[in-house]
């Protein structure tokens, strides 16, 4: 597995870093003693970029958990780098160090970047005196890496690159390293000689190189090499290395399955050739692939010391309960032995009162011991009972060791006997021995519950502790909403509303995001801020929202803490303003209402802590319609007076469209089914009238350039006076030359002429009998012939120019058509496979993708507490009611999060998200001091009481 960069990995990674120039350091982080964050940022972006002397460089989209204090190496750097412009990321030659400018105004300072041996981090100033480092050590005699010194930039990094093969300069190398007779005696294969003659390639460069040059056998070792097919590998590694400086690098991930594991072997800027295609992963840059490879590779670390840990806790756990139970044994073997011992020395009365009736008198003659247990084996072999029951003398404390037999299973017990005392007194003794055993057995068994039970709590605490460090390991850097910077909640009518935390945010709310539409709610007492209701569809703001908004303004004011109830108040934006009456002042985040004030209901004083969990883009369709107004599901809901019994109705807003029976009544579909076919409808048909306008345009385009001569319309005057001979005849031989056509067809024709609508019916009537003089009546028909003739020559053009135009217009609708025919299968294939198009994804807000009832099938990325009406969250999965009390933040947040953990049907990525979940979020959406109105918090409280006691 691949542990660090290499020199063209480096290189790669500097070239897509360069987008970073020209952000400003935020802050500094050691996660370890040497593990750095450089938190850069501006006021459209942020990024964090991860270092590691000696290992690796990149940006990370991953969160770790970050030191209470910093190091005194990062208190310097924090105090002369900060807020300070980053001018330039550089790597030094092709070797393995990297230099970072900072700037602000003349000063500049460098932070130094060594990613080879054991690597280093240096602080320098503008010209490159070592102000901080890491490590301090000497290359040679003379040259020192330490404070106050010159950083060594020839012995550090030394290394260039130089694109142009100089034949002989390479030859003189190949010689010298074949000539080399102590290198050769231990042999080089192929990839050892070409990383000495190009020492930036690494081994996995090298035989890529070498492979795409002919080359095979590339771990044997070799005497001679064929010089042509060297030059072609290094001229590919410089092909690959200027093609990394042109940005066309790639980030290739080489992976191993074992089991259901997917293991992270290697990452390159591209596909080495000796790669397997199956088992390589391909990124769209190289520093999101290194993020990914060393994140994955430090989450698998953190997980089996977090398995090795949870083993340790149990693994105590159960040597406290072996070592109970063997007490246990202990004290039942006793009391089974006891009574053994004492029905055996029953059966031996008389011998063993006997015997110590011998042992007295022997001792008090004042016989020596030694001599005593010799004389005793001396009657052992005469044959003496007594002496054979005898097996070993313990006079110092007046014991003696009997071997007797026991008749139940005629086995030999040594039993051990008191000589003070006789054999029914020793009977006794072991018989108290077994009942004192038995009282022990169960003072112990009591005692062990009550060890096990403790023993069992540790154990549960540590593996809670453990649990709760998972989210400080390695997890992904959850999304910061713009307005999470303020107190905010979003509405059950999926309404944004905002509120500021102090005076500026008062200011900055209504200066900044209050726009046209918006509502401004307010209340009349101490501590209540100003809180806008976003409005961006410009639509009336229900009522219910405006309730919720009031409650949400009037909890976090002093009244939650006064426990009082209080009414808070609306206006639209339009009144609100910073312009003081005459002779009066405006502090900062007040302002002036000019116009009515409208009141609300007195508001409850109980908010809820809810979890919204944010979708992935193929979660989305799921969700839609979540959080809609009453009004909509009024529309939806509502059926219209008047319907019978067996005819169907389809709800639109704002008709209702009757349809015709077929086979009984269809159930009607309600709530988000409805909402999205009509949402659907509606864009399929914004489709077609854009692509009928678009038509419209090109012919009216081409239109323009065609003569057109509109036929004027008679005026209202002249409508109803008879024809004269002239216009009687003209339209006489219209009629007979277009007799074939229709009315439609004619008013199509003049049409694609560009002419006006011209109605001919009321033209075609009965002739007055009043006749003119036949002199007018000659004239008129000479006029009417010309005039014929040159209508019958234009209609001719127009005939030609309008049938063109129509085979063009025809092209362009069946061109509309096609278009809408391959949107229509599109937007089929998409609501299969239940996915957003692109116009729908366009027409969400940033709140439709964050839901509070989050499904099985559902792919979640984060959660977000919020902090809302009670009133407002009855929808949500994790909800806690709260109530003005006592109970600090502090405690509060981790009896939410436990209960939040132990619920029933919370699936396994929820609670995984909830542990990833910062705490400091959970507290800085609370009202103040609280009580938990929550049944299930209550059992947690409860349970840890028990436990305490």
């Amino acid at each position: 597995m691949k542990s660090r960069m290499s020199s063209v990995d480096i290189r790669a990674e500097v070239k897509e870093l360069q987008s970073l120039v020209g952000l400003r350091l935020a802050n500094v982080y050691d996660l370890s003693p040497k593990l750095f964050i450089f938190k850069l940022s501006k006021p459209d972006s942020k990024a964090h970029l991860l270092m590691e002397p000696g290992i690796r460089l990149h940006t990370t989209s991953f969160a770790r958990e970050k030191p209470q204090a910093p190091s005194p190496f990062i208190a310097k750097l924090r105090k002369h780098l900060r807020a300070r412009r980053l001018i330039k990321i550089e790597q030094l030659g092709i070797d393995r160090v990297i230099d970072f400018a900072f700037t602000s105004g003349e000063e500049t300072f460098h932070i130094i970047l060594e990613l080879y041996a054991q690597g280093n981090l240096l602080f320098t100033d503008q010209n490159y005196m070592i102000l901080a480092l890491l490590r301090s050590h000497t290359f040679e005699e003379e040259v020192k890496y330490a404070k106050g010194e010159i950083y060594p930039f020839l012995h550090a990094a030394g290394l260039t690159f130089v694109d142009i093969i100089d034949r002989t300069d390479l030859e003189v190398k190949l010689q010298n390293l074949l000539g080399n007779t102590e290198r050769m005696k231990k042999g080089m294969n192929l990839k050892q000689i070409l990383t000495n003659i190009e020492p930036y390639m690494h081994f996995p460069f090298a035989e890529h190189c070498l492979k795409l040059a002919g080359f095979t056998g590339f771990n044997k070792k070799v005497e001679n090499i064929n010089f042509e097919m060297l030059v072609k590998a290094i001229e590919i590694a410089h092909e690959i290395v200027n093609m990394i400086d042109r940005g066309e690098s790639k980030g290739v991930l080489t992976f191993d399955i074992k089991g259901e594991v997917k293991n992270y072997m290697e990452f390159s800027p591209i596909a080495f050739a000796q790669y397997n295609a199956e088992k390589i992963e391909i990124l769209d840059n190289f520093d999101k692939a290194v993020d990914l490879f060393f994140s994955v590779v430090e989450k698998q670390k953190s997980d089996v010391n977090q398995e090795k840990q949870e083993k340790e806790i149990w693994k105590k756990k159960n040597k406290i309960e072996e070592d109970q139970e063997r007490r246990l044994k202990a004290l039942q073997d006793d009391q089974i032995s006891s009574e053994r011992k004492a029905r055996v020395i029953e059966n031996y009365i008389f011998e063993l009162d006997s015997l110590f009736t011998i042992l007295k008198n022997c001792l008090a003659t004042g016989v020596n011991w030694n001599e005593l247990f010799r004389m005793i084996i001396e009657e052992k072999h005469r044959g003496n009972p007594y002496a054979k029951i005898v097996k070993k003398l313990k006079l110092e404390k007046n014991l003696v060791e009997v071997c007797l037999t026991d008749p139940e299973n005629e086995e030999d017990l040594t039993i051990e006997v008191d000589i003070t005392k006789n054999a029914f007194q020793n009977t006794r003794e072991y018989y108290d021995n077994k009942r004192a055993s038995a009282v022990k057995e169960v003072k112990t068994k009591d005692h062990i519950e009550k060890v096990v039970k403790e023993a069992d709590k540790k154990a549960q605490i540590e593996l809670q502790k453990q649990q709760m460090k998972l989210g400080t390991g390695v997890r992904v850097i959850r999304k910061v909403y713009w307005w999470e910077k303020f107190n905010w909640f979003i509405s059950s009518e999926n309404y944004l509303i905002i509120s500021g935390k102090d005076a500026q945010q008062n200011e900055m709310i209504v200066k900044k995001y209050m726009k046209k539409g918006d509502v401004y709610v307010h209340a009349d007492c101490h501590g209540a801020s100003s809180t806008i209701i976003k409005n961006p569809t410009l639509a009336t703001v229900p009522q219910k929202t405006l309730e919720e908004a009031g409650t949400f303004c009037v909890c976090l004011s002093s009244a939650w803490n006064n426990k009082i109830i209080q009414s808070a108040w609306w206006v639209y934006s339009h009144q609100v303003s910073k312009t003081a009456p005459t002779g009066l002042y405006l502090s900062v985040g007040s302002f002036m209402i000019r116009g009515k004030k409208n009141f609300l209901h007195p508001s409850k004083l109980e908010m809820s802590i809810v979890l919204l969990f944010k979708l992935d883009e193929n979660s989305l369709i799921h969700h839609i319609g979540e959080r809609v107004t009453q009004e909509v599901l009024n529309t939806l809901d509502v059926i219209p007076e008047g319907i019978e019994n067996d005819e169907e109705w389809t709800i639109s807003n704002p008709n209702f469209e009757k349809k015709t029976q077929q086979g009984g009544k269809k159930p009607q579909k309600k709530g988000k089914e409805v909402e999205n076919e009509k949402r659907k409808e509606k864009e399929v048909e914004k489709e077609k009238e854009k692509e009928k306008e678009k038509g419209k345009e090109k012919s009216k385009n081409k239109g323009e350039n065609v003569k057109n001569e509109p036929v004027e319309q008679e005026k209202s005057e002249t409508k109803n006076k008879p024809l004269t001979a002239r216009q009687a005849k003209k339209l006489k031989k219209i009629k007979e030359k277009y007799a074939f056509q229709t009315e439609e067809e004619k008013q199509a024709r003049l049409k694609l002429l560009g002419s006006k609508e011209v109605k001919f019916a009321h033209m075609i009537e009965k002739q007055p009998e009043d006749k003119q003089n036949k002199a007018e009546d000659i004239e008129e028909e000479e006029e009417e012939d010309k005039d014929n003739e040159l209508l019958e020559d234009e209609e001719e053009d127009k005939k030609k120019e309008s049938e063109s135009e129509d085979s063009e217009n025809n092209k362009d609708n069946e061109e509309i058509e096609k278009k809408l025919e391959e949107k229509k299968q599109i937007k089929h294939i998409l609501d299969e496979e239940n996915i957003l198009g692109e116009e729908e994804m366009k027409a969400l807000t940033e709140t439709d993708s964050l839901t509070g009832q989050p499904i099985k099938d559902d792919v979640l990325l984060f959660c977000v507490p919020m902090c809302a009406p009670h009133i407002a969250t009855n929808s949500y999965k994790y909800r806690i009611k709260l109530i003005p009390g006592g109970l600090k933040k502090g405690k509060a947040v981790g009896l939410m999060t436990c209960t939040w953990l132990n619920m029933d049907g919370a699936f396994d990525i929820e609670k995984q998200l909830i542990k990833n979940m910062n705490e400091t979020d959970l507290i800085s959406v609370l009202p103040g001091k609280v009580s938990i109105a929550t049944a299930a918090v209550k059992k947690v409280q409860q349970a840890s009481k028990k436990k305490k006691n």
